[in-house]
């Protein structure tokens, strides 16, 4: 019997050690598993995420819708989507077909062509050696032709002139609109193709912006713009040390984004004072209206209507590369 007792105590304890192993086997594969799960999990999520920040990189370039206008702190304008690849490679062609053809096409800057339509009276106007008040009114977010062609008429009737900065998306179906602001004598200046916040983009992206709008402006006028205003007038170093050009902001806002009001437009550009660039836009018709009621009074009273490059040259201002300008009464200390 004792011989019994001990086979059956040395089963128990064999069948409880096979037990615990195959217990700490279940374990292990379970854990082990697990980990796997949560390392395919980790994987998917991160696919995701960067699929999401593709999405969103894609996203911030984009087309600038027809008419449709949304407002924040400054201008804007409503995008439609654009592929920021179709971009970098409309540009990146831009950009070697220039180089090829640099040797055989002559191309105007913005500025010999204000240059050549003031001639001698703007080299010998000064805000020192006449009584002339000269200002510099600017139009964002163009071409719109109702209000544009009209604006130049306006112009034109009071010897003016002014500086358009259009969007690059926008000049496909309003080319007409470009031609004519330099035919007038006027100044173009780029704001950007789709009016995405430069701030906002990398390197390539920004190029893209700016590259498209030149070539666009470039083939229907044969001008190829110096000036850069960045949309929202929103820009940082990076902006500033990519872009060649100056970045044109201004100093005297007339808020007609904001107010759409001909009455408030005309008393803020009542209160321009000499020597100021002028924010306006070219898709309201109530600045037109407080143009057509106001260009007359500072006329009389003996403000001029120039381009921007024409501005900084009366006052003996630089406009410098890289460099960030308000207006050259500011800058001189007004």
């Amino acid at each position: 019997m004792p011989d019994l007792n001990k086979k059956s105590n040395k089963v128990v304890i064999i069948a409880t050690i096979v037990t615990g192993l195959l217990l700490f086997a279940t374990i292990f594969a379970y854990l082990l598993a697990n980990q796997t799960n949560h390392g395919i999990k980790l994987k998917a999520q991160k696919s995701t995420d960067n699929t999401s920040e593709q999405k969103l990189v894609a996203a911030t370039i984009s087309l600038a819708g027809s008419d449709k206008k949304q407002q924040s702190n400054q201008n804007s304008t409503e995008p439609s989507q654009i592929e920021l690849s179709a971009v970098l490679e409309k540009s990146e062609k831009t950009i070697i077909q220039e180089a090829s053809t640099n040797d055989t096409i002559e191309t105007k800057s913005i500025k010999s062509t204000s240059e050549e339509t003031t001639s001698s009276e703007t080299e010998q106007n000064s805000p020192q050696n006449d009584d002339y008040k000269y200002i510099a009114l600017t139009f964002d977010d163009g071409p719109y032709h109702d209000i544009d062609l009209k604006v130049l008429d306006l112009l034109t009737e009071h010897d003016g002139h002014a500086t358009f900065f259009v969007l690059g998306s926008r000049i496909d179906g309003d080319f007409e609109t470009i031609k004519a602001v330099i035919e007038q004598g006027s100044e173009l200046g780029n704001h950007s193709f789709s009016h995405a916040d430069l701030a906002k983009l990398n390197y390539d992206q920004i190029m893209a912006e700016i590259n498209l709008t030149n070539a666009k402006i470039q083939e229907y006028t044969g001008v190829v713009p110096t000036l850069i205003r960045p949309p929202y007038g929103s820009y940082n170093e990076q902006v500033l040390a990519a872009l060649p050009y100056p970045i044109m902001i201004w100093d005297h806002d007339t808020i007609d984004w904001l107010t759409q009001d001909a009455e408030q437009i005309s008393e803020r550009l009542e209160e321009t004072l000499p020597g100021s660039v002028v924010l306006m836009h070219s898709m309201y018709p109530e600045t037109l209206a407080a143009l057509e009621q106001t260009l007359p009074k500072l006329y009389e009273q003996g403000y001029r209507f120039v381009t921007v490059s024409e501005l900084y040259h009366i006052y003996g201002v630089d406009l410098v590369p890289h460099g960030r300008h308000s207006s050259p009464a500011d800058e001189l200390g007004r």
